[in-house]
């Protein structure tokens, strides 16, 4: 597997939602094994930003993949949601039609990483207590995305099981949840 150096000038001729991504490796090297926190602390605020942004990725977002689950294997499973969420939903979106192909010399590096998901995603799943709805539908998601069901897969990992109107403000229940729950 050819993983893109952290310190290959080919970073910034890779594209992120702002432009040249030269600036994520260093994004990259600040995860450093930790969880993912809740909320927009960095650098997670900034690789979601850069690498899926609004149901977008980027060439950088797949040369960044290996190094998200990397540094997912060296966090414990309870903790490596965060990695799992970001990682997931790269590689689900890498198989839309608007987003761009998986540079050549990446493509194995990045096979890999979607492998690395799929199994520590597995391992979350077996190790834990599920503690929520949002929690199994990431891990849930990120073995879709591994096993290939990226539609699937993506639904998944975006899951929300209610919805707020736009017109009034309630709270609207999707077709999908509601009948799962009929008797």
């Amino acid at each position: 597997m050819t993983v893109l150096a952290p310190d290959d000038s080919r970073w910034a001729s890779l594209r992120h939602a702002y432009g040249s991504a030269a600036d994520v490796p260093d994004l990259l090297r600040q995860l450093d094994g930790k969880p993912a926190p809740q909320g927009s602390e960095e650098p997670w605020f900034s690789l979601w930003s850069a690498l899926c942004h609004q149901g977008d990725v980027y060439t950088a977002s797949y040369a960044a993949l290996p190094y998200l689950m990397a540094d997912a294997a060296r966090v414990p499973p309870a903790e490596r949601l965060g990695h799992l969420h970001l990682a997931g939903t790269i590689a689900a979106l890498s198989r839309a039609e608007r987003s761009p192909a998986v540079p050549e010399d990446l493509t194995a590096a990045f096979k890999d990483a979607v492998h690395l998901l799929g199994e520590l995603a597995i391992e979350a799943l077996v190790t834990l207590p599920i503690a929520s709805e949002e929690e199994l539908s990431v891990l849930l998601g990120a073995v879709a995305v591994a096993k290939g069901q990226a539609p699937l897969g993506n639904l998944l990992l975006q899951w929300m099981p209610e919805l707020e109107c736009e017109e009034c403000g309630g709270a609207v229940v999707p077709a999908s949840y509601a009948y799962a729950l009929e008797p």
